[in-house]
């Protein structure tokens, strides 16, 4: 799927409420938007919720769905999935920076060496920007083949969710001859984490 155009993205914020960091409010439930209207309705009958429309920080109107609090969302994991993980400096004005730990990116587009690095070979770039993991799938209920993209920041996230994505493809694409797609689910807990030298934090 890589290349494909994105059908929809899930999230669990909305960019209107007044979260910290920039990042607007969390929710307790899952939000999907999309450029296609005919996906957003055809997701609405799947799982339920209400529809709006929805601009993007860039200005771009879109499609969005609050899907119903506590209804899980049955996707289909490639034999790769496509997963990245960065660091993200976010504030009131929206993305400042993003880093994969070697190359800066600023918002403009610019690149810098990674700013940890002159901070010295103690620094922690848990201090200055957050993780974030974007990993893509097939969306069931959209009525279209082709990838969605869901987005978690936070330790958590780091720490469990590029392996467990890579391992359960992984572990049924036992034979590279015969790809085939894993079905899975995306379900919302709440849990703390608590990492070391690190304020505790509260992740979906």
């Amino acid at each position: 799927m890589r290349g494909a155009p994105e059908i929809a993205r899930v999230r669990t914020g909305d960019e209107r409420g007044t979260g910290q960091g920039g990042r607007g409010a969390a929710l307790d439930h899952f939000r999907v938007t999309s450029r296609i209207q005919s996906a957003i309705h055809s997701l609405q009958q799947t799982y339920g919720g209400e529809t709006d429309l929805w601009t993007s920080p860039r200005g771009e109107e879109q499609h969005e769905l609050h899907v119903p609090k506590g209804v899980e969302l049955k996707i289909l994991l490639g034999p790769e999935p496509c997963s990245t993980e960065m660091y993200e400096l976010w504030a009131k004005g929206g993305l400042k920076r993003r880093c994969d730990l070697t190359t800066c990116q600023l918002a403009g587009g610019e690149e810098l060496p990674c700013v940890c690095a002159d901070l010295g070979e103690d620094a922690d770039p848990r201090s200055l920007c957050k993780p974030v993991v974007r990993f893509t799938f097939v969306l069931e209920g959209t009525g279209r083949w082709g990838p969605s993209r869901f987005d978690l920041r936070g330790w958590w996230a780091r720490r469990q969710i590029p392996s467990a994505v890579r391992g359960a493809a992984r572990a049924a694409n036992r034979d590279p001859d015969r790809p085939i797609f894993v079905p899975a689910a995306l379900r919302m807990e709440f849990r703390t984490a608590h990492i070391e030298d690190a304020k505790s934090e509260k992740n979906p």
